[in-house]
């Protein structure tokens, strides 16, 4: 995958948040605290996407392994999922070609 990751789950409470991070093998990590909306069955869903926000030039990790989790609003980890993100540079990259 690539940034921005998008993100689409079913967890929490609708009203409350979540923290949705993505940490890198050689220990980058990039964290957004997300809205938990009520989805159409009542209960809840987060919606949102991880990308660089800050002024200045992103961190450019080399295409590697990393883990997206999410956590309750207390730090309690609700979901994870491994992936690799792909660098930008990396020629394998669609944003690349």
């Amino acid at each position: 995958m690539t940034l921005p990751l998008h993100i689409m789950a079913s967890i929490g409470q609708p009203g409350g948040q979540v923290i949705a991070r993505l940490r890198w093998q050689d220990g980058t990590e990039l964290m957004r605290v997300l809205p938990v909306l009520r989805g159409a069955d009542g209960q809840g869903l987060v919606i949102g996407s991880l990308n660089w926000m800050h002024e200045g030039q992103p961190p450019q990790p080399p295409t590697q392994r990393a883990t997206l989790e999410l956590l309750s609003a207390s730090g309690e980890l609700q979901a994870r999922q491994p992936l690799t993100v792909l660098n930008a540079g990396d020629p394998i990259c669609p944003s690349a070609l």
